[in-house]
């Protein structure tokens, strides 16, 4: 989901403030059906004060998307150097 590198559990990393980005490669398959590729990098820290460029924990993906009339269909598989991860959930997470 759209909190959360996809890699990684929900609650694995916590703290009081986080910064996340995402980068997805969307694509058509057949008709309503398409794919995505996407990169995840996030990190804590305990304020904003203390946001630096080391310690992200990143991972890599792809997954499904079904194109319905007024929402999308996600189904993501989300791999981390701690395993992996499925998603399955409604509308882009951007």
């Amino acid at each position: 989901d759209s909190w959360t590198a996809r890699g990684y559990k929900a609650d694995r990393f916590l703290d009081k403030a986080m910064s996340l980005a995402s980068l997805e490669y969307r694509f058509p398959l057949y008709k309503s059906l398409g794919a995505v590729l996407f990169i995840d990098t996030g990190r804590v820290m305990p304020d904003f004060g203390q946001f630096s460029l080391s310690h992200w924990h990143s991972n890599w993906g792809w997954g499904l998307r079904y194109y319905l009339t007024n929402f999308v269909v996600r189904f993501d598989m989300g791999i981390s150097r701690e395993g992996s991860r499925v998603f399955f959930n409604f509308g882009q997470v951007f």
